[in-house]
Parts: structure tokens; sequence; C-alpha cells
């Protein structure tokens, strides 16, 4: 009947406003420019000056790994490796870590005899603790709620390339 109805358009309403959000950010973003080396495969001396940042932001896939250098503020190198050693280097070493879904890092640290070092930022759990009820967290979800770019330029690596502004958006919001 009519409250099916009335249901039914504000449902519908609202899904078009989530939908005309979606592209004015996406447009505001697409003028934030951000140059993206494609993926590279990490190498020894790529490694090394990870290390000697002042911070990494990765994520960690099953036995893969990507991690974002920034040269500067709007270019990022992607690095990706399937190198245990190497991924075990980034994980144990004392540079500061910025990351997504830390717990699975830590199982993979623990089942690999070493530890997740110095992790200072796991945009998953300060999601959480701003929002204990959401159903989902995920990175471009994410970004949407809290006008974060989600850099869709960088295709498979977007997820990446984003976590680095959402984590700055999320330190600023949890005051972590």
């Amino acid at each position: 009947g009519v409250n099916e109805l009335k249901a039914w358009a504000l449902e519908y309403l609202g899904q078009i406003d989530e939908q005309m959000k979606a592209k004015e950010l996406q447009a505001r973003y697409e003028a934030e420019k951000i140059d993206i080396t494609l993926p590279a495969e990490m190498t020894e001396e790529a490694l090394n000056k990870i290390l000697s940042g002042e911070r990494v932001v990765y994520m960690l896939n099953g036995d893969r790994m990507s991690v974002c250098e920034f040269e500067n503020d709007a270019e990022c190198v992607v690095y990706t490796t399937e190198n245990k050693g190497f991924i075990l280097e980034i994980l144990s070493g004392s540079i500061p870590k910025i990351t997504f879904a830390a717990k699975l890092h830590y199982h993979f640290a623990f089942e690999n005899n070493t530890v997740l070092n110095n992790l200072s930022f796991d945009c998953e759990i300060a999601a959480y603790l701003l929002d204990p009820s959401a159903s989902d967290y995920n990175i471009e979800k994410l970004c949407f709620r809290y006008d974060s770019p989600y850099f869709k330029q960088a295709e498979e690596n977007a997820e990446l390339v984003s976590l680095v502004k959402l984590y700055e958006v999320l330190k600023k919001k949890t005051k972590w």
C-alpha cells in the first residue's frame, strides 16, 4: 500500500543522494592528482630505501606484499613482492608501519617465527573505533564515508594508494 510506496521512495531517494555524493567526490578527487608509478617488483635496493624511510604504508594479501613509497605528497611508487625474506624484513623492521587489517599480518609474522614490529596505525581498527556498529570495513567505503580520496586510477593498487590519505583522515579523527 501507501506505506510500502513511501518506504520504497525514501530508500530510492537515499540511493540517488548517495550516488550523487559519490560522483561529486570522485570529480573532486580526480582534480587531486597523484602520480603513481606502476608496480615494480621489489629489489634489494628498493627494500633498503623503504626501510630507511620515515614510514611504510603497505598491504599484505596472502603471500604478496604491496608497498607504497611516497617520494613526496604527489608521487607514489608501488613495489610488490612475494619474497618472504623481504616481507619478513619489513614486518619485523623498526620502521613505523601503516596498514589495513593487521591482525592477519600478526598471524603471518608469527607463522614465520618473527613479529610485526612497530605497527603505528591500522586503518581498520581506527574505523572500528570510530563506528563499532558498522557491518563492513573496506577501504573504498571508508574513503567515501570519511571524505578521503579513493584513487581509482591506481587500478589494482587503488586500495593501497588510497590508504595513505585515509590514514591521514582517520588519524585526525581518532586523535591517535
